[in-house]
C-alpha cells in the first residue's frame, strides 16, 4: 500500500486515483495486501490479548491452536486464491474470456486432483479441500508460467519462486490437517490405552 502511495505522488503532487477494474493485476494486488493486513491483526490480537487480560483483570487465558486455525487459514487460503488469479491477469483491466481459455486445463486438473483425495481418504472438509484445490491450481499456474517465460527477469523470478513456495506450503498443510489423527486424554502409570490399532502404556 505504501509503494502504491508513493508512486501516486509525482513532481511534488498527489495525482488523482484512477479507479481500476476489479478484474486486474493492481485490483488483485490490493486484496492480497488486504487479507495480509487482516491476518497480521489476526495474530497480533491473539498474542496480545491474553497479555493484555492478564494485566487488567489478573486472569489467565490461553488463545490457542483452534483460534487460529479457524481464523487465519481461512485466510491463506483466500490469499492463495487470490495469487492464482492475480499473478494471471494484466495491468489495468483483463479479458475474463482469456483468462478462463487460459485455465481450461489447470482448473479440472485442481478439481479432479481434490475430488480424488476426498474420495480417497473420506476427507469431506470445505477447509481442507479449498486448500488442496487452490494448492493444486496455483502451483500448476505458476509453474507453467515459469516455464512459458523465455527471458525471465529477477521481479518474474521471484514471484514465480515465492508463488511456487506457498503453494506447497498450502497444499502440504491442508493435506497433513485433513489426515492427522490426535488423541488427548489423562493416563495413570501402567494404563494403557488404544489408539489408531496401537497399544499404548504409560510406564514411567
Amino acid at each position: 500500500l505504501l509503494i502504491f502511495a508513493i508512486k501516486s505522488i509525482q513532481n511534488g503532487r498527489v495525482q488523482p486515483y484512477m479507479p481500476s477494474n476489479i478484474f486486474s493485476r493492481e485490483a488483485f494486488i490490493s486484496i492480497n495486501n488486504l487479507i495480509l493486513i487482516v491476518a497480521a491483526v489476526t495474530v497480533i490480537l491473539g498474542t496480545l490479548y491474553p497479555i493484555l487480560i492478564e494485566i487488567i483483570y489478573k486472569k489467565f487465558i490461553s488463545i490457542g491452536a483452534p483460534y487460529f486455525n479457524n481464523i487465519f487459514n481461512p485466510l491463506m487460503i483466500l490469499l492463495c486464491a487470490a495469487c492464482a488469479i492475480g499473478s494471471q491477469l494484466q495491468w489495468i483491466k483483463s479479458n475474463f474470456i482469456k483468462f478462463l481459455k487460459n485455465n481450461y486445463i489447470f482448473l479440472p486438473v485442481a478439481g479432479i486432483i481434490t475430488i480424488i483425495f476426498a474420495l480417497k481418504f473420506q476427507v469431506f472438509s470445505l477447509l481442507e479441500l479449498s486448500g488442496v484445490f487452490f494448492g493444486t491450481w496455483l502451483f500448476s499456474i505458476t509453474f507453467k508460467i515459469g516455464v512459458k517465460e523465455k527471458n525471465i527477469n529477477f521481479k518474474k523470478l521471484n514471484m514465480v519462486l515465492g508463488h511456487l513456495g506457498f503453494a506447497i506450503i498450502i497444499f502440504s498443510i491442508s493435506v497433513y490437517s485433513a489426515l492427522k489423527n490426535e488423541t488427548q486424554q489423562s493416563m495413570a502409570l501402567n494404563n494403557s490405552i488404544e489408539f489408531q490399532g496401537l497399544q499404548i502404556k504409560l510406564l514411567n
